[in-house]
C-alpha cells in the first residue's frame, strides 16, 4: 500500500471521529467541510487558510517523508519508538515508502544497533546515505542521514543504569504508559542527552564555541559515511574487465604455445618421412 493510499484511510478515521464528537454534543462545524475536503483529497499545503496542525505518525513515524520529498542533503531522526527487539519498524517503513513513492533509495548499516547476547547494543547511532534520482533537470544526488537510536550500550550514567535495572524494558516501555514519574521522566531525557553527545563526540561535531556549525558537520559526516554504493559497482566492473582481458590474454598466450608445439610436432614428422626413422636421408 503506497502512501497516498494510506494518507486517504486516515484522513477518513479523522474526519469520522470528528464527524462522531461533534454529534455527541450538537452538530456544530469547527472547520469548513470544504477543508476536510481538501484534505481528505491531500491537497491541504501551509498556503491554505486552514492548516491541519497534529502529531504526525499518520504516514511514518519518523517525519522523514517530507525532507526526503525536499531532496535534503543531511538529515538527523532520532527514532524513539517502542521496538524493544530493534527491529527497526519505524526506519523501514521510511525506506519502504521512500523508495515506493519517492524513487529514493536509502543504506544504511543497523548491525552496531541490533541487540546483542546481553540484549545491548554497541552503539547509539548510524550514519547511511541517501541516493535521490534524476529529477527533471536536477542529476542524481548521494544525502548522508544520522539515525539515531533509543537505545543502551552500557556506557550510561549510574542514574541511567539503575532505572534500566529496575526496569529491564527500558529505554523501550510501552507508549501505553502516558503518565511517567520524576524518575522514568528523567531516565529518558538523560539517555537522550547521553545519545546526542555521544554522537556529536564520536562525530567531532562540536565547536568551540559550543555551536554546531554546518561546514563541521558536512566534513565530519562526509568522511564517516558509508562508501557510495556506485563506486563499489564501478570498482567491481573495472575488476571483472581486468580479470576478463587476463583470461583473455591467457587463453591467448596458451594458444600461441599450443600453435607453437604442434608446428614443432609437424617439422619433426615432415623430416622423417624420408627414411621412415624419423631423420632425414643424406644426399648422395
Amino acid at each position: 500500500m503506497t502512501v497516498n493510499k494510506v494518507t486517504f484511510l486516515n484522513n477518513i478515521e479523522r474526519i469520522f471521529k470528528h464527524f462522531s464528537n461533534s454529534l455527541n454534543d450538537r452538530f456544530d462545524w469547527r472547520v469548513r467541510p470544504t477543508a476536510f475536503l481538501r484534505e481528505l483529497l491531500m491537497l491541504l499545503d501551509e498556503k491554505h487558510r486552514w492548516v491541519n496542525l497534529s502529531d504526525g505518525g499518520h504516514i511514518e513515524n519518523l517525519a522523514g517523508m517530507e525532507l526526503l520529498r525536499r531532496r535534503c542533503r543531511f538529515i538527523i531522526i532520532g527514532d524513539g519508538e517502542a521496538d524493544p527487539n530493534l527491529h527497526f519498524n519505524g526506519l523501514a517503513r521510511l525506506i519502504q515508502f521512500a523508495r515506493i513513492d519517492l524513487g529514493v533509495e536509502i543504506v544504511i548499516d543497523l548491525e552496531e544497533l541490533r541487540l546483542n547476547k546481553l540484549r545491548r547494543s554497541t552503539k547509539h547511532y548510524a550514519i547511511g546515505n541517501i541516493y535521490y534520482p534524476r529529477d527533471g533537470d536536477i542529476p542524481p544526488e548521494i544525502g548522508q542521514l544520522i539515525y539515531l537510536k533509543s537505545s543502551f550500550t552500557g556506557d550510561e550514567d549510574e542514574m541511567i543504569q539503575e532505572y534500566r535495572n529496575r526496569k529491564p524494558a527500558f529505554p523501550h516501555e510501552s507508549t501505553a504508559d502516558q503518565m511517567f514519574e520524576e524518575d522514568q521522566f528523567e531516565a529518558y531525557h538523560s539517555l537522550g542527552q547521553h545519545i546526542a553527545s555521544t554522537a556529536l563526540e564520536d562525530l567531532k561535531l562540536g565547536s568551540e564555541d559550543g555551536n554546531l556549525k554546518y561546514g563541521t558537520l558536512e566534513k565530519q559526516i562526509l568522511a564517516r559515511r558509508p562508501p557510495d554504493r556506485s563506486v563499489q559497482k564501478r570498482t567491481r566492473l573495472d575488476r571483472a574487465v581486468k580479470a576478463a582481458k587476463k583470461a583473455e590474454n591467457e587463453v591467448i598466450v596458451r594458444t600461441a604455445g599450443e600453435l607453437t608445439s604442434e608446428d614443432g610436432r609437424e617439422a619433426g614428422t615432415r623430416a622423417g618421412e624420408g627414411d621412415g626413422t624419423g631423420m632425414e636421408a643424406p644426399d648422395t
